[in-house]
């Protein structure tokens, strides 16, 4: 099992390598670093004294924090508004199988179009998927196992964005099992 483990934490960080995320710098409690090192089937205890979470800042810090939340363990990068954060969920033996986060990476090339979104198609693979869309222009977002520790049913969701600025147009592709299961956008032009 932990070799499985260190497989899927392993395949996360060449996902996200692949779509040329880049992961921030900011000088925080939280980071892209320790977000990326948790691996699946970890248990909840130590996934917190990974994160640091006995050393955390309160919540409200300006550094970030880290929360416990029963069946999830949040943690922010800092306060503010669009504050980078991940979150990791915990199955009902107390192991790691989701974890999802928000501006921890940023895409290198922002560039994704409505006519690209547009042409891509429920059922498609991944690799379909990068045919239509700059893997340049997406991150992944979210991965999970939801059968832990088997590994059928693993789900990967990518955000993508048209512009370089949070908030801006932007689109979500969510995939089970390699092929695509459903898709998103925001004022794609």
């Amino acid at each position: 099992m932990a070799s499985a483990a260190a497989s899927a934490a392993a395949l996360g960080t060449v996902l996200a390598g692949a779509t040329g995320a880049e992961a921030r710098t900011d000088e925080a409690f939280f980071t892209a670093e320790k977000y990326a090192a948790v691996a699946f089937g970890t248990s909840k205890a130590n996934v917190w004294q990974q994160l640091g979470g006995p050393q955390s800042p309160k919540p409200g810090s300006s550094v970030g924090w880290c929360t416990d939340g029963g069946t999830y363990i949040q943690c922010f990068a800092k306060s503010d508004d669009y504050a980078p954060y991940g979150t990791f969920s915990f199955d009902k033996n107390g192991k790691l199988y989701s974890k999802h986060h928000e501006f921890l990476y940023e895409p290198k090339t922002p560039s994704i179009t409505l006519a690209q979104f547009n042409q891509v198609k429920l059922g498609m693979t991944e690799a379909q998927l990068w045919s239509y869309v700059s893997p340049d222009s997406c991150v992944q977002s979210e991965e999970e196992y939801p059968n832990w520790p088997a590994t059928t049913g693993h789900e990967v969701g990518y955000f993508c964005r048209q512009e370089p600025y949070v908030g801006g147009s932007n689109a979500r592709f969510m995939l089970t099992d390699g092929a695509i299961t459903a898709k998103y956008q925001y004022y794609l032009t």
